[in-house]
C-alpha cells in the first residue's frame, strides 16, 4: 500500500487492519504453497523479489508510513504487520503506543522521531527491527520483546539495529530475547538502561555506545566475546 492506503486503513482500526493482514498472510502462503514464493540475493547481499507473484505480494503487503508526521497519540497496539512496516523517518508528536503489536515481516523506525514516551512491551519483531538513528524524546520501553528469525529462507535471524540512536529518558529491554545481533553502536543513553534478564543470544555490538546514565545488566544472557570496553560509562554497569 501507499501512504494515503495505509492511512485509510489504520483510521479503520485495529479489527480492520488484522483482518486486511491476515489475508495477506493467506496470499504470501499460497504462493508458498505453489513454488511461487521466490526472492534471491543481489550483490550486497540484499534480499528482493524474483518474480512478479513476491514482488506483488511485497508491494501490497507493506505498511507504509514513511516520513508521516503523527500528530496525535498513536495506538497500533495487537496490530499485525504481514508485510514491512515502515515507519522510517516518521514523527511522532505525541505517545506511540506498540504493546503486543507483532512484524511479521521486519520493521523500520531509522530516522523516526518520537518526541513523548514509546511503548513496544511485548512486541514481536520477526526477522529485523531497525532504529537506526532514531531520536526518542520520552522514556522508552522494550520489556518482554522478542527479536526473531522468520520462517522464509532469507529472513534475518531476529536483528535489533539501535545504531547511532538516541534515547534521552529511561530505557527498558527487561526480560526481551534477541535470537540476532544487537548492535548498539554509538547509540547513546543520557539516562538509565536497564536490559535485565535480556536474553542476547547471538552477538552484542556495542562500538562507541555512550551509556551517561547507568546501564543495569543483571541477569542478563550476554554472549561470551562481547567487548564492554568498546562502550563508555559514566558509571560501572550494574551485573547483580
Amino acid at each position: 500500500m501507499d501512504l494515503q492506503s495505509t492511512l485509510a486503513l489504520y483510521a479503520r482500526g485495529r479489527k480492520a487492519w488484522n483482518a486486511w493482514s491476515d489475508a495477506q498472510r493467506a496470499k504470501r502462503e499460497a504462493l508458498e504453497a505453489k513454488g511461487l514464493w521466490q526472492e534471491k540475493l543481489d550483490s550486497r547481499c540484499d534480499v528482493f523479489p524474483a518474480n512478479e507473484e513476491t514482488a506483488a505480494w511485497s508491494r501490497e503487503s507493506v505498511a507504509d508510513f514513511y516520513d508521516y508526521e503523527f500528530a496525535e497519540p498513536v495506538d497500533f497496539s495487537g496490530f499485525r504487520f504481514a508485510g514491512f512496516a515502515s515507519f522510517t523517518g516518521a514523527k511522532f508528536r505525541s505517545g506511540a503506543r506498540f504493546v503486543g503489536s507483532c512484524f511479521e515481516h521486519g520493521m523500520s523506525c531509522s530516522y523516526a522521531h518520537f518526541a513523548k514516551e514509546a511503548d513496544f512491551t511485548q512486541a514481536q519483531f520477526i526477522s529485523e527491527g531497525h532504529f537506526t538513528s532514531a531520536r526518542l524524546d520520552g522514556p522508552v520501553r522494550f520489556d518482554r520483546t522478542a527479536f526473531k528469525r522468520g520462517a522464509w529462507v532469507y529472513s534475518m535471524p531476529g536483528q535489533l539495529t539501535l545504531t547511532a540512536a538516541k534515547f534521552a529518558q529511561e530505557v527498558s529491554f527487561e526480560d526481551a530475547c534477541i535470537t540476532g545481533a544487537a548492535l548498539l553502536g554509538e547509540a547513546r543513553f543520557a539516562q538509565r538502561a536497564s536490559f535485565a534478564r535480556t536474553a542476547f543470544l547471538y552477538w552484542l555490538g556495542m562500538t562507541d555506545a555512550v551509556f551517561e546514565g547507568g546501564a543495569n545488566f543483571t541477569g542478563a544472557v550476554i554472549p561470551p566475546e562481547t567487548r564492554f570496553t568498546d562502550a563508555s560509562f559514566a558509571v560501572p554497569p550494574v551485573w547483580k
